[in-house]
């Protein structure tokens, strides 16, 4: 009694504690013996049967965090300054600190149920459990709604005796969210064989920012305790796991015959959950629709399973029903009208058999027949009489067809072609010759024909068939040949080029690209080109050729005369064609016949291209005009010719820096060049430097 006791649910073991303030309080007044002990042995009586009760039911405590009220998230209360009969929930923290949090708050989370939830962690790594009393209960439902903090968060749910080490624990659910939305966990814990009591303790397992304080919302909490379902016998599997199936015959009752645990006892119910029968067995009224019953099962202590719903599919199976066609020209038939591909059929006499719409098969001449349908071991009753006839009836047309062509359309005609029928087309026009091919169709058009007797009947109409058109011959190719230039030879493409089609050239060699370029012509050779596509050829295209490349002009080559004191110097094109049109950048200067630029500024540079009827030559080297006087002026440093300290072209540069005289330089009389080719230099005083 008194390990009952201490695994007992805490509502249960507030009721004790009601319970024994009450008989005291009696004791106090001690107004009259005899009551007072009746009293107690009523109170014990009731004690009594809440422990058998609270053996069966575990309620949680404090499941959705509503105690104690708290006005802001993140509330941290100690769990010893509340009455463990209303917070239920304990905490592993060393410090005792429990972290609620409401609606809203600064994340703007509402709780998963009620107004309050709570944060796995508060300060420290810790747990949060409630031990319940399972000395009868089998098996415990749990759910539970976990979200993230700041990202996903993921915990443990764990179950074990409560005396006994975490690290024993069973894992029974890992729950990892995000912080997007709540999500529900649910599931069911076996109590192992001789657990009186179980602790269920939720416990962290990481967070999305891996700070332990910071994670792991926690709400709606919930554990229930049931027994085993009980078995129907002669029953299978349903769609869900607390429902049974069984099928019987249209018309009948069934009895139906429950097992379950030792001493147990059975209570059925109907759909509506209405009490109908006690016992082992129930057996139903005679059954002409499906019909759902329930079941539970109650054991010795008084605990009880959840409900098990058992369907009761009635095999209801009409009289297969007969519809016939006469016989005419064609042989008289049957069908089911109320098929069912699942049921099997028997026939009397003969074993006939049935297509996949209920037409009957396999019938003999003038014989009578009737069918029953046979399903999950229920039969019907049989059918009406039916009675087979035969008939003559004309054969289909065959049909032989003939192959569109490049220059002829497909046709069609009659292989068993009778003379005296008559041929009725399902689209009128189409007429057949006394050889058998119809005439009068029209291309891409589906027809049916059937024969017509002289005697009337007609047979069925063929399958559908129809004419090809004439298969299409690609257009002619369509040249375009472009010029050659002064950078590239000429080249072709096919204008109205198509991607399905096949394109040969006359000579071989050329191939098209998606564009219609065509590539790999050798330069001045003539070609033709056709176009194939599904057997045609088109005509081929008129002769095409590619033509060189136009000759560029040389660029100019500039030549220079250096002025001396006998001569002025001169700039000369050595390469000069009379032919040929020089350009000068900038303008002004000319050229004579033998290819001498006149015209020049000083102190100017230039450049000139050669350009001939088609063609432009690249720029020539810049080129400066050289000073006829060859005078030198006093009061400055000058460079008379080839200054390799500016320019790096023969004209009359600026000054050397002092970096350019680090060797010494020794000059003639008449103005030689020294080492760097420096030829004269003079100051004010006419002093060589």
């Amino acid at each position: 009694m008194q390990d009952n006791l201490f695994y007992m649910s805490n509502q249960y073991n507030m009721s004790f504690f009601n319970a024994h303030q009450i008989t005291r309080s009696y004791k106090k007044k001690q107004k009259n013996l005899i009551y007072n002990t009746r009293t107690k042995l009523i109170f014990a009586l009731l004690l009594f049967v809440q422990i058998i009760q609270s053996q069966c039911i575990v309620n949680t405590i404090n499941a959705d965090f509503e105690y104690p009220i708290v006005y802001g998230s993140g509330t941290f209360i100690n769990q010893n300054d509340y009455p463990n009969s209303n917070l239920g929930w304990r905490t592993t923290a060393s410090d005792n600190q429990m972290e609620f949090w409401t609606t809203g708050g600064i994340y703007n989370i509402p709780a998963y149920s009620g107004r309050q939830f709570i944060e796995l962690n508060a300060n420290v790594a810790s747990g949060f459990y409630q031990d319940f009393n399972t000395s009868t209960a089998i098996y415990i439902d749990y759910s539970f709604a976990h979200r993230g903090r700041l990202g996903t968060d993921t915990m443990v749910l764990k179950a074990g005796p409560p005396n006994a080490p975490y690290t024993e624990y069973t894992v029974v659910q890992t729950a990892s969210t995000s912080n997007t939305d709540w999500k529900l966990y649910e599931g069911r814990y076996i109590v192992p064989a001789g657990q009186i009591g179980t602790r269920f303790i939720l416990t962290a397992v990481s967070t999305s920012n891996n700070d332990p304080s910071k994670g792991n919302f926690l709400d709606a909490i919930n554990f229930t305790t049931t027994i085993d379902l009980p078995t129907v016998s002669g029953t299978t599997a349903g769609s869900t796991s607390n429902t049974v199936k069984k099928t019987i015959c249209y018309g009948t009752p069934v009895t139906l015959y429950a097992s379950g645990m030792p001493g147990a006892t059975f209570f059925w119910y109907d759909s509506d959950e209405n009490f109908i029968s006690q016992g082992t067995s129930f057996t139903t009224p005679t059954l002409y629709s499906n019909k759902t019953y329930k079941i539970k099962q109650r054991n010795s202590t008084g605990c009880d399973s959840h409900l098990l719903n058992i369907e009761i599919d009635v095999n209801s199976l009409p009289a297969p029903i007969i519809i016939e066609t006469d016989a005419t020209c064609f042989p008289s038939t049957a069908k089911i009208s109320n098929y069912n591909p699942l049921h099997a059929y028997t026939f009397d006499p003969d074993p006939l058999t049935i297509s996949s719409d209920g037409v009957i098969t396999g019938m003999r001449e003038g014989r009578t027949y009737k069918v029953r349908s046979i399903y999950n071991g229920c039969s019907s009753n049989f059918s009406r009489e039916f009675i087979f006839t035969d008939s003559v009836v004309p054969e289909i047309p065959a049909i032989k067809q003939t192959a569109a062509t490049c220059s002829a359309p497909g046709s069609s005609r009659i292989s068993n072609y009778t003379a005296g029928n008559l041929y009725i087309f399902t689209e009128a026009g189409p007429q057949v010759n006394t050889s058998g091919v119809i005439t009068g169709m029209i291309e891409g058009t589906n027809y049916q024909v059937a024969i017509k007797t002289n005697e009337g009947c007609m047979s069925p109409n063929t399958d559908y068939f129809r004419n090809a058109s004439q298969l299409i011959t690609p257009a002619t190719p369509l040249i375009i040949e472009n010029p050659a230039t002064c950078t590239a030879p000429g080249s072709s493409q096919i204008s109205n080029y198509a991607a399905g089609n096949t394109y040969n050239f006359t000579p071989t060699g050329p191939a098209v690209r998606s564009t219609g370029a065509i590539t790999g012509m050798t330069e001045t050779t003539s070609y033709t080109v056709t176009a194939s596509n599904a057997g045609c050829t088109s005509p081929g295209s008129a002769l095409f050729s590619n033509a060189n490349q136009l000759a560029m002009p040389a660029t100019p080559l500039i030549t220079q005369t250096n002025t001396t004191y006998t001569a002025p110097g001169s700039i000369q094109i050595t390469n000069y064609i009379a032919e040929n049109n020089y350009i000068f950048t900038p303008t002004g200067p000319d050229v004579t016949p033998t290819g001498t630029i006149t015209g020049m500024a000083e102190a100017t540079f230039y450049t000139v291209t050669s350009g001939n009827a088609n063609c432009t030559s690249p720029s020539s080297q810049r080129f400066y005009k050289i000073d006829p006087s060859c005078s030198i002026c006093n009061g400055e440093l000058q460079t008379i010719l080839q200054d390799d300290f500016g320019s790096g072209i023969s004209d009359r540069g600026p000054q050397p820096s002092s970096a350019d005289f680090t060797t010494s330089y020794s000059f003639s009389s008449s103005g030689g060049v020294g080492s760097n080719s420096y030829s004269l230099m003079k100051n004010a005083s006419q002093v060589n430097s």
